[in-house]
């Protein structure tokens, strides 16, 4: 028989390992299984969103991982310890392009990788692209029915580098397609019922100008180029905390402007400069709140919280804003 001390730490011994496999990452998305000798199609991602359509395509056929995880800003990525192996393992490297990825060490290797491809160029017509002060917006994701072009692109490319499932590839990449543009029209009908006097939106940074012309600008807007008025934010395309009093000054006076109440925080960014602006508007005797929850716009969201994969990261961000922007039309008839 076991005496009373050994069964105790067999107890212990197996708890702990049920523990550490719960914590363990999803097959597939493992960056230790990534670097592991595998027969199958590796593909590496820079963002969990390309990575999330990579997986959404490539299914069991592929090992899949992204290089930025969690909150961690895309824009000011650099390449850290164990990323080096990653992408010399890759058979494909996925990434957005239009300047989303400078950080100095990846971009080197993203311009020099031949296995290297910017789903951005899946999108031909340049009229689709943003431009905020001279600068290309990357943020192209927040507009389904761009990044809905990619999805045919991205099975070429695996079936290019893994001919065997070539079939299933571009089924799954279609199938994809389909999901992705049923969503876009669903959206456009649940943010096309916000009245237009209150279709204005303030974020943490320049990561919805997309979205506010896909979902919140008026026909005639899209082509007068007058959408722009209805989305600001204190900072520019890449966030880095460097506001001046007249950023922040701004955002105040078009909050004022337009009636805008709710100011909706983003779930990498720091929230300091939108406290600073809902309290300006508060000492104006304007109403104003941050939201109760964060939007997702660099980033997909953690388990739980309703937008862990891109689709539901989209549906998310389509019901947040609907909600808190209808309320204050609610508020504006009293």
């Amino acid at each position: 028989m076991l005496k009373k001390g050994a069964y105790l730490f067999l107890i212990l011994f197996a708890t702990m390992f049920v523990v550490a496999c719960s914590r363990m990452p999803k097959k597939g998305s493992s960056s230790q299984n990534f670097v592991m000798p595998s027969d199958k199609l590796k593909v590496l991602s820079t963002t969990t969103i390309i990575d999330d359509l990579v997986a959404k395509i490539g299914k069991e056929h592929i090992v899949h991982t992204s290089l930025i995880t969690g909150q961690l800003d895309p824009h000011s990525y650099e390449l850290v310890k164990g990323d080096d192996d990653k992408i010399s393992n890759a058979d494909v490297l996925l990434y957005n392009g239009l300047g989303l990825e400078h950080g100095a060490s990846l971009k080197y290797h993203l311009e020099n990788a031949e296995n290297a491809y910017a789903i951005s160029d899946s999108i031909q017509d340049d009229t689709a692209f943003i431009f905020v002060d001279g600068q290309v917006d990357p943020h192209i994701w927040m507009d389904l029915s761009l990044l809905a072009k990619a999805a045919i692109p991205v099975g070429k490319i695996l079936a290019k580098h893994d001919p065997l499932h070539e079939k299933e590839y571009m089924q799954n990449a279609k199938d994809l397609e389909g999901k992705m543009l049923a969503l876009d029209r669903q959206m456009e009908v649940t943010l096309g019922r916000i009245p237009k006097e209150s279709c204005y939106l303030v974020t943490s940074h320049d990561a919805f100008y997309y979205f506010t012309r896909r979902y919140l600008a008026k026909d005639n807007e899209r082509a007068s180029g007058e959408w722009k008025k209805r989305c600001r934010a204190p900072e520019g395309l890449a966030p880095d905390g460097q506001m001046s009093p007249k950023d922040i000054g701004a955002i105040v006076e078009y909050a004022l402007s337009y009636g805008v109440e709710v100011v909706f925080t983003e779930s990498n960014v720091n929230q300091d400069a939108l406290k600073k602006v809902v309290k300006i508007i508060k000492q104006k005797g304007s109403l104003a709140d941050l939201s109760e929850k964060p939007l997702y716009g660099d980033t997909m969201g953690e388990e739980g919280s309703g937008a862990e994969d891109y689709l539901k990261m989209m549906e998310y961000n389509s019901k947040l804003i609907s909600e808190h922007l209808c309320k204050t039309h609610e508020r504006s008839l009293l």
